[in-house]
């Protein structure tokens, strides 16, 4: 009796292992069939992903993550007719990196996906350039110089990011012009230098702005443009003279003039901007001087979407733009 007893905890035992393995085998969680062929794989704590090739030799991107009663969720890119390769050692959790080849060229496209809160994935990088779709503006090169916006292209998206409408045979390699995802129409930039902004017009004036200071347009009237620089939350709603301001696909030709500074700033933010939370190190920061108050104050924009004012005194060996890391 205990003989058989044990052969059947046994048995039990083998049939719990193999039910297990088969629950968590990556192939079946990211429903990859027999006439499909798995291309790269990538294991993560709550995470797999894969690049899957089908018969016809497109390639799809598919991911699954695991929600916390541990079901599994899977998205997967339209199939493409590309060469993509997925960099499964430096892919996790919290990123995966993959490329695809450029037909005839021994280059290639990196490019990244991220996960939201929910868990679901988008594409968050193309080739060096970040797509931010948290704010109207989303796409900024990542070797960034955090003291001008040279690296910033504005607009809103013309394109989904999820990775379920991500067809990279139709968003193009950085080339420096963004127009088949972006849609400047509603954008506009400072293109005279020291032109004035004010709190309304005919008003009192803020602050004489340099080059290609940027803001959504909300309003236009008898020869005025109102701006609203950075975010409705944090950010500052001004009014230019509208022959002070380029428009649209016209912004991306408008060099920054914005001033350069010592970064020591960086070490005393708190002290700068008691009012403001936000991050203290240059290489992540972006602090743009944006106008001169004519009180001597500085106007600034802090990491896009906060505007703030700050004493003369904040920012030390003001020059001319810094538009390299390198001058």
């Amino acid at each position: 009796m205990k003989r058989l007893m044990l052969v059947w905890v046994m048995m039990l035992c083998l049939m719990l292992c193999f039910n297990l393995s088969k629950a968590e085998n990556p192939e079946t969680i990211l429903q990859i069939t027999a006439e499909e062929k798995t291309q790269d794989l990538m294991e993560a704590y709550r995470v797999k992903a894969a690049v899957v090739e089908n018969p016809e030799g497109q390639r799809c991107i598919r991911v699954a993550h695991q929600t916390a009663d541990g079901s599994w969720i899977l998205q997967s890119s339209p199939w493409m007719a590309l060469p993509i390769w997925m960099n499964d050692v430096h892919s996790n959790d919290e990123w995966i990196e993959l490329e695809y080849d450029l037909d005839e060229e021994e280059l290639f496209v990196s490019f990244c996906l991220f996960p939201d809160e929910d868990g679901s994935w988008y594409l968050g990088e193309l080739d060096g350039c970040l797509l931010r779709r948290d704010v109207p503006y989303i796409v900024e090169v990542i070797d960034f110089h955090p003291d001008n916006n040279d690296d910033f292209h504005y607009g809103s998206l013309r394109v989904s990011l999820a990775l379920e409408d991500v067809n990279l045979e139709i968003l193009p390699p950085y080339t420096g012009v963004f127009n088949p995802i972006l849609d400047p129409s509603d954008w506009a930039c400072v293109h005279v230098e020291g032109a004035i902004l004010y709190d309304a017009p005919d008003g009192e004036p803020i602050a004489a702005c340099p080059l290609r200071v940027a803001g959504t347009v909300i309003e236009q009237t008898d020869g005025w443009t109102c701006l609203q620089i950075g975010s409705p939350e944090a950010g500052l709603q001004g009014w230019y003279h509208t022959e002070d301001l380029v428009f649209g696909e016209e912004t991306e030709y408008v060099v920054c003039s914005f001033p350069s500074y010592n970064w020591d700033v960086f070490e005393n933010l708190d002290s700068v901007f008691p009012d403001v939370d936000i991050e203290t190190d240059e290489s992540s920061t972006r602090l743009w001087l944006i106008g001169r108050c004519p009180d001597g104050r500085w106007l600034v924009q802090i990491n896009v979407d906060t505007v703030a004012f700050a004493d003369a005194a904040a920012f030390t060996d003001i020059g001319p733009t810094e538009h390299d890391w390198y001058e």
